[in-house]
Protein backbone atom coordinates (compact mmCIF):
# COMPACT_ATOMS: atom_id res chain seq x y z
CA UNK A 1 0.00 0.00 0.00
CA UNK A 2 3.04 2.30 0.93
CA UNK A 3 4.69 1.85 -2.75
CA UNK A 4 1.27 2.51 -3.98
CA UNK A 5 1.31 5.77 -2.37
CA UNK A 6 4.49 6.72 -3.43
CA UNK A 7 4.10 5.47 -6.88
CA UNK A 8 0.55 7.57 -7.41
CA UNK A 9 2.85 10.63 -5.88
CA UNK A 10 5.51 9.97 -8.32
CA UNK A 11 3.34 9.67 -11.79
CA UNK A 12 1.84 12.98 -10.02
CA UNK A 13 4.81 14.58 -9.96
CA UNK A 14 5.36 13.87 -13.21
CA UNK A 15 2.23 14.93 -14.51
CA UNK A 16 3.02 18.32 -12.88
CA UNK A 17 6.95 18.81 -14.58
CA UNK A 18 5.00 17.44 -17.81
CA UNK A 19 2.30 19.88 -18.13
CA UNK A 20 4.42 22.58 -17.14
CA UNK A 21 7.22 21.53 -19.88
CA UNK A 22 4.55 21.43 -22.71
CA UNK A 23 2.18 24.61 -21.32
CA UNK A 24 0.66 25.56 -24.45
CA UNK A 25 2.33 29.02 -26.13
CA UNK A 26 0.53 31.43 -27.77
CA UNK A 27 1.87 30.76 -31.41
CA UNK A 28 1.24 34.72 -32.11
CA UNK A 29 0.10 33.99 -36.14
CA UNK A 30 -3.11 32.08 -35.97
CA UNK A 31 -5.58 34.36 -34.24
CA UNK A 32 -6.67 32.17 -31.78
CA UNK A 33 -5.51 32.10 -27.92
CA UNK A 34 -3.25 29.58 -27.66
CA UNK A 35 -2.38 29.40 -24.24
CA UNK A 36 -6.18 30.47 -22.88
CA UNK A 37 -4.87 33.40 -20.90
CA UNK A 38 -7.48 35.94 -22.55
CA UNK A 39 -4.97 37.96 -25.15
CA UNK A 40 -4.45 37.07 -28.44
CA UNK A 41 -1.25 37.24 -30.45
CA UNK A 42 0.45 40.76 -30.48
CA UNK A 43 -2.04 41.63 -27.44
CA UNK A 44 -0.02 38.22 -25.46
CA UNK A 45 3.38 39.58 -23.86
CA UNK A 46 4.73 35.92 -25.46
CA UNK A 47 4.64 38.09 -28.97
CA UNK A 48 6.25 41.07 -27.84
CA UNK A 49 9.69 41.45 -29.95
CA UNK A 50 11.77 43.27 -27.23
CA UNK A 51 14.20 45.33 -28.92
CA UNK A 52 15.69 47.79 -26.58
CA UNK A 53 14.62 47.67 -22.28
CA UNK A 54 11.86 49.63 -21.50
CA UNK A 55 12.86 53.19 -19.70
CA UNK A 56 9.83 53.36 -18.06
CA UNK A 57 10.56 51.87 -14.21
CA UNK A 58 7.68 49.81 -12.62
CA UNK A 59 6.00 49.75 -16.06
CA UNK A 60 3.42 47.01 -15.85
CA UNK A 61 2.54 48.25 -11.94
CA UNK A 62 3.63 45.41 -9.97
CA UNK A 63 5.36 47.31 -7.51
CA UNK A 64 2.81 47.76 -5.62
CA UNK A 65 4.50 49.89 -2.87
CA UNK A 66 5.33 52.66 -5.68
CA UNK A 67 1.30 53.71 -5.97
CA UNK A 68 -0.37 55.64 -3.81
CA UNK A 69 -4.37 54.76 -3.94
CA UNK A 70 -5.03 58.22 -2.95
CA UNK A 71 -3.79 61.13 -1.49
CA UNK A 72 -3.12 60.15 2.12
CA UNK A 73 -1.25 57.52 0.69
CA UNK A 74 1.36 60.13 -0.86
CA UNK A 75 4.28 59.19 0.90
CA UNK A 76 4.35 55.66 -0.35
CA UNK A 77 5.39 57.33 -3.60
CA UNK A 78 8.72 56.66 -4.78
CA UNK A 79 8.52 57.22 -8.49
CA UNK A 80 5.40 56.97 -9.75
CA UNK A 81 3.68 60.09 -8.12
CA UNK A 82 1.52 62.50 -7.79
CA UNK A 83 2.44 66.20 -7.11
CA UNK A 84 3.78 66.67 -3.44
CA UNK A 85 1.10 69.73 -3.20
CA UNK A 86 -1.60 67.87 -3.92
CA UNK A 87 -4.45 67.10 -2.02
CA UNK A 88 -6.82 66.71 -4.53
CA UNK A 89 -6.19 63.72 -7.04
CA UNK A 90 -8.09 64.95 -9.52
CA UNK A 91 -5.83 65.94 -12.28
CA UNK A 92 -3.15 63.47 -11.11
CA UNK A 93 -3.85 60.61 -9.65
CA UNK A 94 -1.61 56.73 -10.03
CA UNK A 95 -3.87 54.55 -8.23
CA UNK A 96 -2.81 51.06 -7.59
CA UNK A 97 -5.97 48.38 -7.65
CA UNK A 98 -6.11 44.91 -7.02
CA UNK A 99 -7.75 42.81 -9.70
CA UNK A 100 -10.46 41.76 -7.46
CA UNK A 101 -11.36 45.85 -6.50
CA UNK A 102 -12.76 45.51 -10.40
CA UNK A 103 -15.29 42.58 -9.97
CA UNK A 104 -17.89 44.24 -11.17
CA UNK A 105 -16.24 45.11 -14.52
CA UNK A 106 -14.86 42.73 -17.20
CA UNK A 107 -11.42 44.16 -17.00
CA UNK A 108 -9.66 41.15 -15.47
CA UNK A 109 -7.43 39.28 -16.30
CA UNK A 110 -4.80 41.99 -16.78
CA UNK A 111 -1.71 42.39 -19.80
CA UNK A 112 0.46 41.14 -16.92
CA UNK A 113 -0.03 40.85 -13.06
CA UNK A 114 -2.14 42.43 -10.66
CA UNK A 115 -1.06 46.11 -10.68
CA UNK A 116 -3.00 48.69 -13.01
CA UNK A 117 -3.36 52.19 -12.89
CA UNK A 118 -6.35 54.47 -13.57
CA UNK A 119 -7.11 57.42 -14.48
CA UNK A 120 -10.68 59.60 -14.78
CA UNK A 121 -12.14 62.71 -16.79
CA UNK A 122 -14.89 64.49 -15.48
CA UNK A 123 -17.41 67.44 -16.64
CA UNK A 124 -17.74 69.92 -13.83
CA UNK A 125 -19.31 72.85 -15.35
CA UNK A 126 -20.02 75.08 -18.32
CA UNK A 127 -17.69 77.64 -19.22
CA UNK A 128 -18.23 81.18 -20.53
CA UNK A 129 -21.45 81.82 -19.56
CA UNK A 130 -23.52 78.40 -20.63
CA UNK A 131 -21.52 78.56 -24.50
CA UNK A 132 -21.16 74.97 -24.73
CA UNK A 133 -18.41 75.24 -27.37
CA UNK A 134 -15.74 74.87 -24.27
CA UNK A 135 -16.10 73.29 -20.80
CA UNK A 136 -14.62 73.16 -17.51
CA UNK A 137 -13.23 69.63 -16.58
CA UNK A 138 -10.41 68.09 -14.68
CA UNK A 139 -8.13 65.29 -15.92
CA UNK A 140 -6.31 62.71 -14.06
CA UNK A 141 -3.01 62.21 -15.00
CA UNK A 142 0.14 59.94 -13.85
CA UNK A 143 4.14 60.51 -13.75
CA UNK A 144 7.25 59.21 -13.40
CA UNK A 145 10.79 60.56 -13.07
CA UNK A 146 13.12 58.36 -16.17
CA UNK A 147 15.47 56.22 -14.98
CA UNK A 148 17.07 57.26 -18.21
CA UNK A 149 16.52 60.82 -19.96
CA UNK A 150 15.03 60.64 -23.45
CA UNK A 151 17.69 62.65 -25.67
CA UNK A 152 17.61 63.87 -29.46
CA UNK A 153 18.25 62.55 -31.96
CA UNK A 154 16.49 59.21 -31.36
CA UNK A 155 13.39 57.61 -31.99
CA UNK A 156 11.08 56.18 -29.21
CA UNK A 157 8.15 54.12 -28.76
CA UNK A 158 5.48 54.83 -26.44
CA UNK A 159 3.30 51.78 -25.97
CA UNK A 160 0.12 51.07 -23.45
CA UNK A 161 -2.92 48.79 -22.69
CA UNK A 162 -6.02 50.92 -21.76
CA UNK A 163 -9.01 50.05 -21.00
CA UNK A 164 -12.41 51.77 -20.22
CA UNK A 165 -13.49 51.08 -17.02
CA UNK A 166 -16.99 52.72 -17.06
CA UNK A 167 -20.02 50.17 -16.05
CA UNK A 168 -23.63 50.72 -17.23
CA UNK A 169 -22.39 52.28 -20.80
CA UNK A 170 -22.74 49.94 -23.82
CA UNK A 171 -22.42 53.24 -26.08
CA UNK A 172 -18.49 53.03 -27.68
CA UNK A 173 -17.05 56.61 -26.79
CA UNK A 174 -15.67 58.49 -30.03
CA UNK A 175 -12.51 58.97 -30.96
CA UNK A 176 -10.38 60.51 -27.86
CA UNK A 177 -6.40 60.85 -27.59
CA UNK A 178 -3.95 59.70 -24.58
CA UNK A 179 -1.08 62.00 -24.70
CA UNK A 180 2.44 61.90 -23.31
CA UNK A 181 4.09 64.81 -21.91
CA UNK A 182 7.72 65.80 -21.13
CA UNK A 183 10.11 67.68 -19.11
CA UNK A 184 13.59 68.12 -18.57
CA UNK A 185 13.67 67.87 -14.59
CA UNK A 186 12.02 66.13 -11.56
CA UNK A 187 8.27 65.36 -10.99
CA UNK A 188 8.31 65.99 -7.50
CA UNK A 189 8.26 69.80 -8.77
CA UNK A 190 5.15 68.95 -11.32
CA UNK A 191 2.85 71.82 -10.59
CA UNK A 192 -0.46 71.05 -12.65
CA UNK A 193 -3.37 73.32 -12.10
CA UNK A 194 -6.46 70.87 -12.44
CA UNK A 195 -8.44 71.35 -15.68
CA UNK A 196 -5.87 72.07 -18.17
CA UNK A 197 -3.28 70.46 -20.23
CA UNK A 198 0.22 70.23 -19.04
CA UNK A 199 1.88 71.78 -22.14
CA UNK A 200 0.17 74.77 -20.63
CA UNK A 201 2.74 74.87 -18.03
CA UNK A 202 6.24 76.03 -18.07
CA UNK A 203 8.96 73.58 -18.97
CA UNK A 204 6.22 70.99 -20.09
CA UNK A 205 5.68 69.94 -23.80
CA UNK A 206 3.95 67.44 -26.12
CA UNK A 207 5.40 64.33 -27.21
CA UNK A 208 3.25 62.35 -28.80
CA UNK A 209 -0.43 61.73 -28.66
CA UNK A 210 -2.67 58.30 -29.47
CA UNK A 211 -5.90 58.23 -30.77
CA UNK A 212 -7.97 55.58 -29.92
CA UNK A 213 -11.84 54.33 -29.25
CA UNK A 214 -12.21 53.94 -25.66
CA UNK A 215 -13.96 50.30 -25.50
CA UNK A 216 -14.69 47.22 -22.38
CA UNK A 217 -11.57 45.36 -23.31
CA UNK A 218 -7.71 46.01 -23.25
CA UNK A 219 -6.25 47.52 -26.33
CA UNK A 220 -2.60 48.03 -26.90
CA UNK A 221 -1.91 51.44 -28.38
CA UNK A 222 1.48 52.92 -29.55
CA UNK A 223 2.97 55.45 -31.23
CA UNK A 224 6.65 56.52 -32.54
CA UNK A 225 8.08 60.03 -31.17
CA UNK A 226 11.18 62.08 -31.01
CA UNK A 227 12.26 64.73 -28.73
CA UNK A 228 14.22 68.03 -28.96
CA UNK A 229 15.51 68.35 -25.88
CA UNK A 230 16.42 66.11 -22.68
CA UNK A 231 13.71 64.56 -21.14
CA UNK A 232 13.91 62.99 -17.56
CA UNK A 233 10.45 63.36 -16.45
CA UNK A 234 6.99 62.48 -17.79
CA UNK A 235 3.37 62.16 -17.65
CA UNK A 236 0.64 60.26 -19.30
CA UNK A 237 -3.06 61.21 -19.66
CA UNK A 238 -6.30 62.38 -21.42
CA UNK A 239 -5.06 64.92 -24.46
CA UNK A 240 -7.72 65.97 -26.17
CA UNK A 241 -10.41 68.90 -25.61
CA UNK A 242 -13.53 67.42 -25.24
CA UNK A 243 -17.70 68.94 -26.69
CA UNK A 244 -19.82 69.32 -23.70
CA UNK A 245 -22.15 67.11 -25.85
CA UNK A 246 -19.58 64.04 -25.36
CA UNK A 247 -19.62 64.72 -21.66
CA UNK A 248 -23.44 65.25 -21.83
CA UNK A 249 -23.53 61.76 -23.33
CA UNK A 250 -21.07 59.57 -21.97
CA UNK A 251 -20.30 61.40 -18.40
CA UNK A 252 -17.42 60.87 -16.49
CA UNK A 253 -14.37 59.05 -18.08
CA UNK A 254 -12.27 56.43 -16.37
CA UNK A 255 -9.33 54.48 -17.74
CA UNK A 256 -6.96 51.87 -16.87
CA UNK A 257 -3.76 51.23 -17.72
CA UNK A 258 -1.06 48.52 -17.79
CA UNK A 259 2.30 47.68 -19.17
CA UNK A 260 3.31 51.37 -20.22
CA UNK A 261 6.47 51.27 -22.31
CA UNK A 262 8.99 53.65 -23.88
CA UNK A 263 11.39 51.97 -25.62
CA UNK A 264 14.44 53.55 -27.57
CA UNK A 265 13.34 52.36 -31.53
CA UNK A 266 15.69 50.46 -33.68
CA UNK A 267 16.09 52.21 -37.00
CA UNK A 268 15.86 49.49 -39.03
CA UNK A 269 12.15 48.55 -39.66
CA UNK A 270 9.37 51.17 -40.13
CA UNK A 271 5.92 51.29 -41.67
CA UNK A 272 4.61 53.49 -44.11
CA UNK A 273 1.54 54.34 -45.46
CA UNK A 274 1.00 55.91 -48.96
CA UNK A 275 -2.39 56.75 -50.83
CA UNK A 276 -5.42 57.77 -48.80
CA UNK A 277 -8.81 56.04 -47.40
CA UNK A 278 -11.37 58.74 -49.15
CA UNK A 279 -9.58 57.64 -52.28
CA UNK A 280 -9.53 53.72 -51.87
CA UNK A 281 -6.17 53.56 -52.27
CA UNK A 282 -4.60 53.60 -48.74
CA UNK A 283 -1.52 50.84 -48.68
CA UNK A 284 0.24 50.15 -45.36
CA UNK A 285 4.20 48.94 -46.90
CA UNK A 286 6.81 47.28 -44.68
CA UNK A 287 10.37 48.93 -44.80
CA UNK A 288 13.63 47.03 -43.99
CA UNK A 289 16.21 49.66 -43.10
CA UNK A 290 19.46 49.00 -42.64
CA UNK A 291 20.63 45.08 -41.61
CA UNK A 292 17.43 43.59 -40.43
CA UNK A 293 16.51 41.29 -43.63
CA UNK A 294 12.89 39.73 -43.21
CA UNK A 295 11.98 36.47 -44.57
CA UNK A 296 8.76 36.79 -44.02
CA UNK A 297 5.98 38.75 -42.63
CA UNK A 298 2.31 39.11 -41.00
CA UNK A 299 -0.21 41.76 -40.49
CA UNK A 300 -2.45 42.10 -37.97
CA UNK A 301 -5.51 43.96 -37.42
CA UNK A 302 -5.98 44.99 -33.57
CA UNK A 303 -3.35 43.05 -32.60
CA UNK A 304 -4.83 39.81 -33.84
CA UNK A 305 -3.36 37.85 -37.07
CA UNK A 306 -5.02 38.21 -40.41
CA UNK A 307 -4.79 35.25 -40.82
CA UNK A 308 -3.25 34.35 -45.19
CA UNK A 309 -1.92 38.43 -44.93
CA UNK A 310 1.70 37.77 -45.64
CA UNK A 311 3.04 40.10 -47.80
CA UNK A 312 5.30 42.56 -47.48
CA UNK A 313 1.95 45.17 -47.78
CA UNK A 314 -1.66 45.73 -47.11
CA UNK A 315 -4.07 47.58 -48.76
CA UNK A 316 -6.63 48.93 -46.71
CA UNK A 317 -10.20 48.57 -48.38
CA UNK A 318 -13.21 50.35 -47.48
CA UNK A 319 -15.16 47.29 -46.30
CA UNK A 320 -12.24 46.54 -43.86
CA UNK A 321 -13.30 47.64 -40.48
CA UNK A 322 -11.74 50.74 -38.66
CA UNK A 323 -8.85 48.96 -36.16
CA UNK A 324 -5.26 49.66 -35.70
CA UNK A 325 -3.15 47.66 -38.45
CA UNK A 326 0.49 46.92 -37.75
CA UNK A 327 3.24 44.05 -38.95
CA UNK A 328 5.73 42.15 -38.15
CA UNK A 329 8.64 41.11 -40.08
CA UNK A 330 10.40 37.94 -39.34
CA UNK A 331 14.44 37.31 -39.69
CA UNK A 332 17.17 34.76 -39.21
CA UNK A 333 18.21 36.94 -36.46
CA UNK A 334 14.84 37.70 -34.87
CA UNK A 335 11.92 39.86 -35.37
CA UNK A 336 10.31 43.14 -35.33
CA UNK A 337 6.70 44.75 -34.22
CA UNK A 338 5.80 47.95 -36.34
CA UNK A 339 3.77 50.86 -34.87
CA UNK A 340 0.61 50.10 -35.39
CA UNK A 341 -1.03 52.64 -38.21
CA UNK A 342 -4.44 53.92 -37.24
CA UNK A 343 -7.15 53.58 -40.04
CA UNK A 344 -9.93 55.26 -37.35
CA UNK A 345 -12.17 57.87 -39.54
CA UNK A 346 -12.73 59.70 -36.59
CA UNK A 347 -16.00 61.29 -35.84
CA UNK A 348 -15.12 64.51 -34.30
CA UNK A 349 -15.88 67.44 -36.76
CA UNK A 350 -12.68 69.40 -37.12
CA UNK A 351 -13.66 72.68 -35.22
CA UNK A 352 -11.37 76.22 -35.67
CA UNK A 353 -10.75 79.61 -35.13
CA UNK A 354 -9.39 81.71 -37.38
CA UNK A 355 -7.08 84.87 -37.26
CA UNK A 356 -6.32 86.75 -39.98
CA UNK A 357 -4.22 89.63 -40.32
CA UNK A 358 -4.63 91.72 -43.08
CA UNK A 359 -1.84 94.06 -42.89
CA UNK A 360 1.10 91.40 -42.64
CA UNK A 361 -0.42 89.23 -44.95
CA UNK A 362 -0.43 86.30 -42.71
CA UNK A 363 -3.34 83.51 -42.21
CA UNK A 364 -3.45 81.13 -39.05
CA UNK A 365 -6.30 78.10 -37.55
CA UNK A 366 -6.59 76.95 -34.26
CA UNK A 367 -7.87 73.89 -33.61
CA UNK A 368 -9.96 74.17 -30.89
CA UNK A 369 -10.60 70.49 -29.29
CA UNK A 370 -6.61 69.99 -30.24
CA UNK A 371 -8.36 66.50 -31.09
CA UNK A 372 -5.86 64.98 -33.91
CA UNK A 373 -2.29 65.25 -35.83
CA UNK A 374 -3.85 67.33 -38.92
CA UNK A 375 -1.93 68.72 -41.89
CA UNK A 376 -2.33 72.00 -43.85
CA UNK A 377 -2.34 73.76 -47.34
CA UNK A 378 -3.65 76.79 -49.33
CA UNK A 379 -2.79 75.50 -52.13
CA UNK A 380 -3.68 71.59 -51.83
CA UNK A 381 -0.51 70.40 -53.05
CA UNK A 382 2.00 71.22 -50.24
CA UNK A 383 1.18 70.57 -46.87
CA UNK A 384 2.85 71.42 -43.47
CA UNK A 385 1.67 70.51 -39.90
CA UNK A 386 1.34 73.89 -38.67
CA UNK A 387 -1.62 76.12 -39.59
CA UNK A 388 0.11 79.16 -39.95
CA UNK A 389 0.86 80.88 -43.60
CA UNK A 390 2.98 84.19 -43.82
CA UNK A 391 3.21 86.33 -46.72
CA UNK A 392 -0.10 85.02 -48.21
CA UNK A 393 -1.46 87.01 -51.61
CA UNK A 394 -4.11 89.37 -50.99
CA UNK A 395 -7.34 87.99 -51.98
CA UNK A 396 -9.84 84.87 -51.04
CA UNK A 397 -8.58 81.30 -50.78
CA UNK A 398 -8.74 78.11 -48.91
CA UNK A 399 -6.99 76.70 -46.20
CA UNK A 400 -7.25 72.46 -46.81
CA UNK A 401 -6.89 70.27 -43.88
CA UNK A 402 -6.24 66.82 -43.99
CA UNK A 403 -6.55 63.91 -41.53
CA UNK A 404 -3.90 61.33 -40.52
CA UNK A 405 -5.95 59.51 -43.52
CA UNK A 406 -4.61 61.74 -45.83
CA UNK A 407 -8.28 63.19 -46.62
CA UNK A 408 -9.75 66.31 -46.52
CA UNK A 409 -11.86 66.98 -43.56
CA UNK A 410 -12.10 70.58 -44.16
CA UNK A 411 -11.77 73.43 -46.41
CA UNK A 412 -11.83 76.71 -44.72
CA UNK A 413 -12.47 79.75 -47.17
CA UNK A 414 -10.47 83.13 -46.14
CA UNK A 415 -9.69 86.47 -47.55
CA UNK A 416 -6.80 88.84 -47.04
CA UNK A 417 -8.16 92.40 -47.49
CA UNK A 418 -6.07 95.11 -49.27
CA UNK A 419 -8.14 98.12 -47.90
CA UNK A 420 -6.96 101.73 -49.37
CA UNK A 421 -6.67 104.69 -47.05
CA UNK A 422 -7.57 107.16 -49.74
CA UNK A 423 -10.61 107.58 -52.15
CA UNK A 424 -11.39 110.66 -54.43
CA UNK A 425 -15.37 110.51 -55.24
CA UNK A 426 -15.06 113.37 -57.94
CA UNK A 427 -16.08 111.30 -61.05
CA UNK A 428 -12.71 111.00 -62.84
CA UNK A 429 -12.79 107.10 -63.07
CA UNK A 430 -9.85 106.64 -60.58
CA UNK A 431 -10.36 105.64 -57.06
CA UNK A 432 -14.14 107.26 -56.92
CA UNK A 433 -15.21 104.42 -54.65
CA UNK A 434 -13.64 102.75 -51.43
CA UNK A 435 -13.64 99.29 -52.80
CA UNK A 436 -12.76 95.90 -50.71
CA UNK A 437 -12.60 92.88 -52.75
CA UNK A 438 -13.77 89.85 -51.21
CA UNK A 439 -15.86 90.76 -48.25
CA UNK A 440 -18.88 90.34 -50.12
CA UNK A 441 -18.69 86.40 -49.25
CA UNK A 442 -18.72 88.01 -45.46
CA UNK A 443 -22.50 88.49 -45.12
CA UNK A 444 -23.30 90.02 -41.46
CA UNK A 445 -20.27 91.41 -41.77
CA UNK A 446 -20.14 95.33 -40.36
CA UNK A 447 -18.89 98.37 -42.04
CA UNK A 448 -18.59 101.87 -40.24
CA UNK A 449 -17.69 105.19 -41.06
CA UNK A 450 -16.49 107.79 -38.00
CA UNK A 451 -15.46 111.67 -38.43
CA UNK A 452 -13.02 112.68 -35.80
CA UNK A 453 -15.11 113.21 -33.18
CA UNK A 454 -16.40 110.18 -33.05
CA UNK A 455 -19.79 110.39 -34.27
CA UNK A 456 -20.72 107.50 -36.93
CA UNK A 457 -20.98 109.18 -40.53
CA UNK A 458 -21.76 105.63 -42.07
CA UNK A 459 -23.04 102.13 -41.33
CA UNK A 460 -23.20 99.22 -43.67
CA UNK A 461 -23.92 95.54 -43.57
CA UNK A 462 -23.21 93.14 -45.91
CA UNK A 463 -26.07 91.12 -46.74
CA UNK A 464 -26.84 86.94 -48.16
CA UNK A 465 -25.50 87.27 -52.24
CA UNK A 466 -24.06 90.56 -51.81
CA UNK A 467 -22.50 91.93 -54.98
CA UNK A 468 -18.85 93.56 -54.46
CA UNK A 469 -18.37 96.47 -51.57
CA UNK A 470 -17.56 99.93 -53.01
CA UNK A 471 -18.49 102.66 -51.00
CA UNK A 472 -18.71 106.25 -53.06
CA UNK A 473 -18.12 108.73 -49.95
CA UNK A 474 -21.54 109.40 -49.13
CA UNK A 475 -24.02 108.48 -46.34
CA UNK A 476 -28.08 108.31 -47.58
CA UNK A 477 -27.21 110.16 -51.14
CA UNK A 478 -25.33 112.98 -48.91
CA UNK A 479 -21.37 112.81 -49.64
CA UNK A 480 -18.95 113.49 -46.82
CA UNK A 481 -16.89 116.37 -47.02
CA UNK A 482 -13.35 116.14 -47.37
CA UNK A 483 -11.15 115.26 -44.47
CA UNK A 484 -10.00 112.42 -42.33
CA UNK A 485 -12.37 109.42 -41.09
CA UNK A 486 -11.70 106.15 -39.19
CA UNK A 487 -13.29 103.07 -40.12
CA UNK A 488 -14.07 100.12 -38.27
CA UNK A 489 -15.00 96.46 -40.45
CA UNK A 490 -16.51 93.90 -37.86
CA UNK A 491 -16.06 90.90 -39.70
CA UNK A 492 -18.61 87.54 -39.58
CA UNK A 493 -14.99 85.51 -38.77
CA UNK A 494 -14.22 87.31 -35.58
CA UNK A 495 -12.00 90.10 -37.07
CA UNK A 496 -11.96 93.56 -36.44
CA UNK A 497 -10.10 95.98 -38.85
CA UNK A 498 -9.98 99.07 -37.85
CA UNK A 499 -7.77 102.23 -39.76
CA UNK A 500 -8.04 105.89 -40.99
CA UNK A 501 -9.05 106.91 -44.53
CA UNK A 502 -9.09 110.58 -46.33
CA UNK A 503 -11.86 111.73 -48.45
CA UNK A 504 -10.90 114.45 -51.15
CA UNK A 505 -13.05 115.67 -53.40
CA UNK A 506 -10.73 118.80 -54.86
Amino acid sequence: MLIYKALKFVLFLCFLFISVLFQAQEICTNAIDDDGDGFIDLNDSDCECVENENLIPNGDFEQYEELPSGPEQIHLATNWINPTNSYDIHFARASYHHWDAFTQIPAYPYPSGKGVVSTQSKLTSLANGGDQTYVDFYKDFFGINLDQALTPGNTYIFSFFIYRLNQNDNVDWPQLDIGLYGKNGNLRNFDLDYARYPDFHEGWSELTRVPFYPKHEWQKLSMEFTVEEDISAIIIGLASGIPYTYYETFGTKILAYDNVSIQQKSEDFILEASGAACSENLRLSAVSLGDFIPTSYQWYQDGVAMVGQTQASLNITDDMPEAYYSVRAMSSTGCRNSQAFPYILSDIEFKYKMEVNDQAGSVRLYDIWNQSDYTYSIDNINYQAQPVFNNVDVGEGVIYVKNHLNCIVKEVPYAIFKIYNVITPNNDGMNDTWYIGGLQHYPDTKVSIYDQLGVQRYTHTIPENSSEFAWDGTNKGRPLASGEYWYLIEVNDGRTIRGSLTIKRN
